[in-house]
């Protein structure tokens, strides 16, 4: 488990018996074998955007069912607390 205030790009290797978990004060990234970049700054809407796999994304105040995220998918965290996913160039915001 890693919690995370700032940017950073992960690359993880799939492993079922460890999950890693990135959590913010707004998100929790379960990732399930992939590469992704997180954004969680003060100004800037929190974003994870993955590169390769596929994450889960939940938002912390928990009205909102976790999406799972594909490759050249991103998911920003807007003021009303949900999700919104979009397609983007995942190697633009890496």
């Amino acid at each position: 488990m890693v919690e995370l205030e700032g940017e950073a790009f992960f690359e993880v290797t799939k492993n079922p018996d460890k999950p890693f978990i990135v959590r913010t004060e707004s998100l929790t990234t379960t990732v399930l074998g992939t590469s992704f970049n997180m954004v969680v700054m003060d100004g800037t809407a929190p974003a994870v955007t993955v590169n390769t796999g596929k994450v889960q994304v939940v938002p912390a105040n928990m009205n909102q069912k976790e999406v799972t995220l594909l490759p050249d998918q991103q998911a920003i965290l807007l003021p009303s607390l949900e999700l919104e996913v979009s397609r983007v160039n995942s190697q633009a915001v890496s």
